[in-house]
């Protein structure tokens, strides 16, 4: 640091001061009168004293001025390249006349123009025209600040000199430049975001009406549906009475001509009446199972709950079913709870339908051995189990045979009457009444098939089929 009075700091130039007004009081005229002196050289002296003072104050002022005037030029050297160098395009504008009073290079290489360019133009020449309006509304606002006071003018669009559309996010102070109010303007590039928010906003546009469409479509399609269904419905209560009405008067009167009702029969003739009604017992239940199974997928197929005694049901299922397994030499075995009065609530015709499917297909494919009835109660829920000895089940096929039209095949299993369709009636009455079908099956050794129903009734939820 060089020397000299302006580089003195403020205590040493207060010490200065200081000590010469001690001496100035310390020499005063009434002190040198009475130390002696002329009244000639009091007035030669005071002469003295008065220049020295004025000649050290003003160097203390000169010294204090300069130094201020230094500070505040650094200061503003200091500003001036904090203003440049910045990475945000930034500008000083005259609040009067709009004219770009100071710009930084980092606005020189965002808007393509040069700064003589920059400073021979207004604000309003990088805005749209239709944006002008709502500049100078701004400006005229901006008028009326404190020099100081902080403008977040929001968002603006701004255009380069090659014609390119900016969108800028502008922070702006009032302040004095060189004499003249202006506002200091702080610009951030929001272009990517905005494009990026409006791409967003089309694609959630797209996106609705797409959505719309699909909506218009499905309930056009729904609408077909329910056509469909209704005419679904309307045409299998023509079948219920178109079909079963002739089909009963089939099997009723080939039973009497099977009986000799009407006149004796030879073998011949008593086989082929025989045959005839067993058709027709085939395709009339054939015509009960797609006709449960319509009702059941339309929803139109309800449950009548009521008290059913477990021991009851397990008799009247053995009743069908035992004589057909004796027929085919099998052993048949049923047993219920300990208790004989204990009780469910559920539908009694569906649970006795589906106990008398699982039983009559355990019947149906066990050539050899037993099937087996059992019945526990715990935890809310009933068990009815029927257990075979027939061919088990492949792992691959478990799945498929509660599908519609899906039968049991192998090599080994000779050709077994049936619809293919009371495994998968029984698994929708199973969840129409609150409960499921499980199934354990070891191929070779037999099968397991067990309808789990809650004792209380089914809750509201499980009539979803």
């Amino acid at each position: 640091m060089g020397s000299g009075w302006p580089h003195l700091g403020a205590l040493p130039l207060a010490s200065i001061y200081v000590v010469v007004a001690i001496a100035w009081l310390l020499f005063s005229d009434v002190t040198l009168l009475t130390l002696g002196f002329s009244a000639e050289q009091v007035a030669r002296y005071s002469f003295l004293k008065g220049t020295g003072f004025v000649g050290i104050t003003g160097a203390a002022l000169y010294a204090l001025v300069s130094r201020f005037a230094a500070r505040t030029v650094e200061r503003e050297r200091e500003y001036r390249d904090l203003f440049d160098s910045n990475p945000s395009p930034m500008w000083v504008y005259d609040l009067e006349t709009l004219d770009f009073l100071a710009v930084n290079d980092a606005a020189v290489a965002k808007y393509g123009y040069s700064r003589e360019e920059f400073l021979s133009m207004r604000i309003s020449d990088i805005r749209p025209e239709e944006d002008v309006g709502r500049l100078l509304a701004s400006v005229e606002a901006a008028r009326d600040g404190a020099v100081g006071g902080i403008d977040r003018a929001g968002l603006w669009r701004h255009h380069t000199k090659q014609g390119a559309l900016l969108w800028m996010e502008i922070t702006s102070y009032i302040t004095l430049f060189e004499g003249r109010r202006g506002e200091l303007v702080l610009a951030r590039d929001v272009t990517e975001a905005i494009e990026a928010r409006e791409e967003l906003l089309r694609y959630q546009q797209g996106l609705e009406a797409l959505i719309a469409e699909r909506t218009t479509e499905l309930q056009d399609a729904n609408a077909r549906l329910t056509a469909a269904t209704e005419a679904k419905s309307a045409f299998l209560a023509t079948m219920s009475h178109e079909l079963r009405t002739p089909l009963h008067s089939i099997i009723g009167f080939t039973s009497l001509l099977a009986d000799g009702r009407s006149g004796p029969l030879d073998e011949e003739q008593r086989m082929q009446i025989g045959i005839v009604r067993d058709a027709g017992r085939h395709l009339l239940a054939l015509i009960n199972d797609v006709l449960d199974l319509s009702r059941i997928e339309a929803g139109r197929d309800e449950i009548e709950l009521e008290p059913v005694e477990i021991a009851e049901m397990v008799s009247s299922v053995e009743r069908t079913m035992a004589p057909l397994a004796v027929a085919k030499g099998l052993v048949w075995s049923a047993g219920g709870p300990a208790d004989p009065d204990l009780e469910i609530v559920t539908d009694r015709r569906r649970l006795e339908q589906i106990i008398t499917n699982l039983a009559g297909n355990a019947v149906k494919y066990t050539r050899t051995g037993t099937v087996d009835l059992t019945v526990t109660v715990g935890r809310g829920e009933a068990r009815f189990s029927v257990t075979d000895t027939g061919p088990g089940i492949e792992p691959d096929q478990r799945e498929a045979i509660f599908r519609e039209f899906v039968r049991l095949e192998g090599d080994d299993l000779a050709p077994i009457e049936g619809t293919g369709l009371g495994l998968a009636i029984s698994a929708r009455l199973a969840r129409l009444l609150g409960g499921r079908i499980e199934m354990e099956s070891t191929p070779g050794e037999g099968s397991t098939f067990a309808l789990v129903v809650p004792t209380g009734g089914p809750a509201s939820d499980g009539l979803t089929v």
